[in-house]
């Protein structure tokens, strides 16, 4: 049983890349200062969500970095899932383990848009 949660949007819109030849320097400086990225790598491609803010021009991050956004007019959203009262700056203390399984099993369900 899950429990109650708390549930915190990080205030970044998020993109998605897909990675053709390592990782982007946008996602190595966003990992090195703290900033929300996530990085799946699978036999034959990788994929990474970064602030769309940290990312260079288009072309400079294709002909430079290799990656290209996977859907550009598309902004995603990250949540931090924590346990009700845990900070007041934030969430400090993670959720009951399963918590965040439970909600995307709650979400998947709602319509959107």
């Amino acid at each position: 049983q899950a429990g109650l949660a708390c549930l915190e949007a990080l205030p970044e819109t998020i993109a998605l890349l897909r990675l053709d030849r390592g990782v982007p320097d946008c996602v190595r400086d966003a990992a090195r200062t703290g900033r929300f990225c996530a990085v799946v790598q699978e036999p034959g491609s990788a994929i990474a969500w970064v602030p769309r803010n940290l990312l260079p021009p288009p072309d400079e991050l294709a002909n430079q970095e290799g990656a290209e956004e996977v859907e550009p007019t598309i902004g995603w959203c990250a949540f931090r899932v924590g346990r009700t009262g845990s900070g007041k700056k934030g969430l400090k203390v993670p959720a009951v383990p399963g918590t965040a399984a439970a909600l995307c099993a709650q979400l998947v369900d709602e319509a959107v848009g």
